[in-house]
């Protein structure tokens, strides 16, 4: 459960810089980092929104829980397609 937990609580702080700087590199990475941290701040915001109306209306998170697990297959997928197509540029 320790392990489970690590790797979740990393997500969302390690990750976005990391890949990040692996994906496009070291010139633009301020720029592109300050992207993808507003992209990440809107999501936390808005998460638990749709979350509660979620619950509020289906009277349970079971679908909510889908919903997160989809989202982040999906967030993986994107993540493993852009790796392979990313054209780093570095100074």
């Amino acid at each position: 459960m320790a392990i489970i937990f690590a790797v979740g609580n990393c997500c969302g702080t390690v990750s976005p810089p990391v890949l990040t700087g692996a994906l496009f590199g070291g010139i633009f990475y301020a720029p592109i980092l300050g992207v993808v941290n507003a992209a990440s701040m809107l999501g936390n915001m808005m998460g638990p929104l749709v979350v509660s109306a979620m619950y509020d209306h289906l009277g349970s998170y079971r679908m909510a829980w889908q919903l997160c697990a989809a989202l982040s297959v999906a967030a993986l997928v994107c993540v493993v397609a852009a790796s392979k197509n990313i054209c780093r540029i570095d100074a």
